[in-house]
């Protein structure tokens, strides 16, 4: 019988490169196959689509008449000489081997099968990724938790039938591709490989991962197996508090009601409940306010919803190691992040108001945490103070975080996740935005770029998480891009650029340094720019170009200012959309326009993105304020730093008259 013959296929997105560390990595498997006579050749596609460049790969490898496997190799992953080979002993129609996503939530790239769900008004596969198997694999293997970890481990035992894979290193026969119909790969809903792996599967083919086949995923800071690891304990232990069916348990034991009928009320929207409460009530002086959430019982339904809530977890993921650390959780509320800190390690020390919720946290303590009252004998205590979503609240937030600042030790770390918008259904939100900087320049703070592994820094300085669409971040990413910069969308600069007309003027907002603005200032009127960073308003004004520098949703020009107002992929980046486009309705004399992806990059797997998208949530938004308005949905393509990728985008145009602007 003859040996395999393995080709090493590649989709290279037009005028794109590889990074160091993936060539040497595909040079060491590409030596280990050939030294083993498997190696049939190396075939690359070059393709700005990626369902297109692995269809083509596929027809490359059905032309070449001793092909027997196409192994599909992904530019940013890397892998130990000898992965395929182990992939290839196992004789499977369909075999991936391990790696994760990139993001916040980095979970394993291979997938359970869920059955077919109706999504938009089509039935569609859906997959669910595998975590506790593989966290049951991994943790008997004692990875290192440190570094990324790519390598062939020994043993069988990593076997396992699956429902779907990632194509990053995927090992798929010759017969699988002969026997299923042209296209193989679609990118729909899922992805592309998905798409694949659901059309094998509908023609009898069994999909397997090997999980002792270790993968890196290349970013700018690399996800492995121990990257893996530690974000899975972390939330296996954050569930034991965050999730609903233990807050349900406390809260009705507390309240002397059934879980059941807590699940109802933390279901029942009561943020709404609170917000009307909220107005009924209209508090305005600080007793007032403090009292309204002492007493309150729709704002502990709210809170419970909110601990159990996905964001509050994504958020927690970016905690520090807290092991043998002194912490206080300030604005504490019914206790759920100071008890995880205290699983984790840490001294716990709780500060809120006295009231309910506070009564509720104390009810589920057990003496594991430690009540106080006041920061005003906690000089230099503290190594991390924590505050989620409290300074919002605050109406003497100046005062608050002076006394935070005290109660720090000379390296300790403050870190907080601000809302300071969504005023609808917020009103008890106050938006201290624009004075932020300020304050923690008074309190003698100084605020850092997010990082997910937050370390205690030098005297004062204070850790951003979560939140990460900051002046700072943007300021970051522009003076590093500037004029050299990816984010150009060319397809969609065309498109919006087709609904201006020449008498227009025109108003970009997170215009960045500027690039579709520069666009259409010779084919219109007038325009102007106005973004959340400083360093990309003062690129723009270097062009000659109008700009401010404002926090979005807020839109700093007066009312009809403009006859067209413009955010490319902006809104995705906001808590409250619906306050952006009152504010561009409010601004614009004739048409908002914007962009958003469709159906992609979501929270999970974009930290930068607030918001997922599709053409039906879309329509929904749109209603709320256009009777007149069209979507359209395309994929442009754009360079990033080493390759080009395509973006499933959605265009909303949308016309304001104000007698046609609904209330």
């Amino acid at each position: 019988m003859e040996s395999p013959k393995v080709y090493i296929g590649i989709v290279r997105p037009s005028g794109g490169s590889y990074t160091n560390e993936f060539v040497d990595s595909r040079d060491y498997l590409q030596a280990n196959l050939m030294r083993d006579g498997l190696l049939g050749g190396m075939i690359q596609a070059s393709s700005t689509l990626i369902d297109a460049g692995r269809n083509l790969l596929v027809e490359q490898v059905l032309a070449k008449p001793r092909a027997t496997h196409l192994l599909f190799l992904d530019s940013d992953i890397v892998c130990a000489g000898n992965a395929c080979r182990k992939l290839l002993t196992h004789n499977k129609d369909i075999i991936s081997g391990l790696y994760f996503q990139r993001g916040t939530m980095q979970f394993p790239v291979i997938y359970s099968y869920q059955g077919r769900h109706r999504v938009s008004g089509k039935m569609c596969p859906a997959f669910t990724p595998i975590l506790d198997p593989v966290y049951r694999y991994l943790s008997k293997k004692r990875l290192p938790v440190t570094e990324i970890t790519y390598a062939t481990l020994e043993g069988n035992d990593g076997l396992m039938k699956i429902g779907g894979a990632g194509a990053g290193f995927l090992l798929v026969k010759r017969e699988v591709f002969e026997k299923i119909p042209y296209p193989w790969f679609s990118f729909e809903r899922g992805g592309e490989d998905l798409y694949f792996c659901d059309k094998a599967r509908k023609n009898g083919f069994e999909i397997w991962a090997d999980m002792s086949v270790l993968l890196g995923h290349l970013r700018l800071d690399p996800v492995g197996a121990s990257q893996f690891l530690t974000q899975y304990q972390n939330t296996t232990e954050a569930n034991e508090f965050l999730g609903e069916e233990p807050i349900a348990h406390d809260l009705a034991k507390f309240l002397h009601k059934t879980p059941a009928y807590i699940k109802r009320k933390m279901r029942d929207n009561p943020v709404l409940e609170t917000a009307e409460r909220w107005r009924e009530k209209s508090p305005q002086t600080l007793d007032e306010i403090r009292q309204f959430y002492c007493v309150t019982p729709e704002y502990l339904f709210e809170l419970a919803q909110w601990n159990a809530s996905n964001p509050f977890k994504q958020i927690i993921n970016y905690l520090p190691k807290v092991g043998g650390l002194k912490v206080l959780d300030f604005g504490g509320g019914i206790g759920s992040l100071a008890l995880l800190l205290h699983k984790r390690g840490a001294d716990v020390d709780y500060l809120d108001l006295p009231g309910l919720v506070t009564e509720f946290a104390k009810s589920r303590s057990n003496g594991r945490i430690n009540f106080i009252d006041s920061l005003a004998d906690k000089r230099e205590s503290y190594d991390l103070i924590v505050a989620i979503d409290v300074f919002e609240h605050l109406p003497d937030l100046p005062e608050q975080l002076i006394m935070i600042a005290k109660a720090l030790k000379p390296d300790g770390i403050l870190f907080f996740h601000n809302n300071f918008g969504q005023p609808v259904l917020h009103p008890q939100h106050i938006n201290w935005s624009q004075k932020w900087p300020g304050l923690l320049a008074r309190a003698g703070l100084r605020e850092e770029i997010p990082s997910k592994t937050a370390k205690r820094r030098e005297p004062g300085v204070v850790t951003l998480t979560g939140n990460i669409n900051t002046a700072a971040y943007w300021d970051r990413i522009w003076a590093k891009e500037g004029q050299d910069t990816w984010r150009k969308y060319p397809l969609t600069f065309r498109k919006i650029a087709s609904h201006i007309d020449p008498q227009d003027a025109v108003l970009d907002v997170g215009c960045g340094i500027g690039i579709f603005l520069d666009i259409i200032r010779p084919h219109c009127k007038a325009v102007a720019g106005l973004d959340i960073s400083p360093v990309a308003i003062n690129l723009l004004k270097s062009k000659g170009i109008e700009g401010k520098v404002g926090e979005l949703p807020e839109i700093s020009y007066p009312d009809k200012s403009f006859d067209v107002v413009v955010a490319t992929e902006i809104v995705e980046h906001l808590d409250d959309p619906v306050a952006l486009l009152k504010e561009a309705v409010r601004v614009a004399r004739k048409k908002v326009i914007f962009t958003v992806p469709d159906n992609v990059l979501g929270p999970e797997e974009f930290a930068e993105h607030r918001q997922l998208f599709t053409k039906d949530t879309l329509e929904e938004l749109l209603h709320q304020f256009f009777d007149d308005f069209q979507i359209e949905s395309f994929a442009d393509t754009f360079p990033t730093p080493t390759f080009k990728i395509s973006l499933p985008t959605l265009l909303a145009v949308c016309n304001v008259k104000p007698e046609e602007v609904k209330p």
